[in-house]
């Protein structure tokens, strides 16, 4: 009876966590940063500290997949999966909010530092090359918000005000 609780136990993490994660880039999905992002941002909140969110799109990605293919899509989404993933920080949250669109929720995280992590990130895209189409680049555009968190703020409200910074970049 153990044995099967542990099997059935084991089941509902993977299930879960497969709910909670990207299945193409294994960034954690909207889902997850929904439940993830909360504790950073009330964090912030509790101790007056600054956040600052990174709202990313990678531009003209239809065109992308609709010349290249959605296989080659793939790739660049993981290629910049990496980019990312490369300048977040441990307690940071990463997510692919949905087809061609990046969060980056950094914790106790001013807005100069905002800037030097987001120019960082938009730097090492510059430099990614993809094996097969070694000659293949592409841009992304940024919106970022970046404050210590009010007691009126919410994250929603966050997400909202650099989704629209995210409009005006492009």
């Amino acid at each position: 009876a153990a044995i099967i609780q542990n099997q059935i136990t084991e089941s509902l993490e993977e299930a879960e966590a497969m709910a909670l994660t990207d299945a193409l880039t294994g960034l954690t999905n909207r889902n997850g940063f929904l439940i993830k992002a909360p504790t950073v941002y009330a964090a912030a909140r509790a101790d007056h500290s600054p956040v600052t969110l990174l709202f990313f799109d990678l531009d003209h990605f239809k065109r992308v997949n609709d010349y290249y293919g959605h296989p080659f899509g793939d790739e660049v989404l993981k290629a910049f999966t990496s980019v990312v993933e490369k300048e977040a920080r441990e307690n940071d949250v990463c997510c692919r909010y949905g087809g061609e669109e990046f969060i980056l929720l950094l914790g106790d995280c001013s807005e100069e530092k905002g800037k030097a992590i987001a120019d960082k990130i938009l730097e090492e895209v510059r430099n990614v090359r993809i094996d097969s189409r070694p000659d293949f680049t592409f841009t992304v555009s940024i919106g970022m918000i970046s404050g210590i968190p009010g007691t009126q703020d919410t994250l929603n409200r966050y997400i909202q005000n650099t989704d629209q910074a995210l409009y005006c970049a492009k």
